[in-house]
């Protein structure tokens, strides 16, 4: 899917955003019994290294040379005993859904522009550029 959908796609930063979750401290509670369901282990509590260096691979190396910083978006949730905390899940989950709104939003404006733009009507392209302002003062208030 990522291969298919961004690394070999030749617009992939007009269509395409990458949204990252790390859980940084998952490495110190590999017994826990959820663990094993966000991190690959190969057998009880051994991490999959081979797993852990492709994934670490596209996530630090191939990704961001197929996309702009602007389409890549990055989390950190903490691990506790009990897995992720409702609270610290809440805040990320908050975060990721305003930030994935906001980019959905930037990409069908950028969209719906440049089909207007293309359009060698000039009131049509006032008028677009009109609601665009519009818009754009309206989410501020």
């Amino acid at each position: 899917e990522i291969i298919n959908g961004i690394l070999s796609a030749k617009d992939a930063n007009e269509r395409t955003l990458c949204f990252l979750r790390e859980i940084v401290d998952i490495r110190d509670h590999l017994s826990d019994e959820k663990a094993s369901e966000y991190i690959d282990i190969s057998s009880s509590t051994d991490i999959d290294h081979e797993a852990e260096k492709l994934l670490d691979r596209l996530k630090t190396t191939r990704i961001p040379a197929a996309l702009q910083s602007s389409n890549i978006f990055q989390y950190q949730v903490h691990w506790s005993s009990n897995g992720i905390t409702r609270q610290n899940h809440a805040e990320y989950l908050e975060k990721f859904n305003n930030d994935f709104y906001q980019a959905m939003q930037n990409q069908i404006d950028k969209c719906v522009q440049s089909r207007f733009t293309h359009d060698s009507n000039s009131l049509q392209h006032e008028v677009l550029e009109h609601a665009i302002q519009c818009k754009t003062y309206v989410t501020k208030f």
